[in-house]
């Protein structure tokens, strides 16, 4: 789903009722993730359910070494099929 070439793999299987990350560290530090990751809630201009389409967005944040991840995954479900985005942003992690 999403590559971090030499730092990071996020693997996504969708489950009935959620989304399962799998994360594959490629280096030798410590993977650490943030305790939230909740879904969040979505906003459309439209009446979506009236196509028979739900939209889903879902958020992780997790850090190897020194590196912070911060992931939006975003989902589109129809007609039994999901269609799964994702994008990050990268950043060192504030020894402050």
């Amino acid at each position: 789903m999403l590559t971090a070439d030499g730092l990071f793999r996020l693997d996504v299987v969708v489950v009935p009722d959620s989304l399962r990350l799998l994360v594959r560290n490629f280096t030798d530090a410590e993977l650490v993730f943030e305790p939230e990751g909740y879904p969040r809630p979505v906003l459309s201009q439209s009446d979506l359910s009236e196509l028979d389409v739900w939209a889903g967005h879902h958020q992780v944040v997790f850090t190897i070494g020194e590196v912070q991840a911060r992931v939006t995954l975003a989902t589109l479900r129809s007609l039994g099929n999901v269609r799964v985005t994702a994008q990050a942003m990268l950043g060192r992690v504030s020894t402050s």
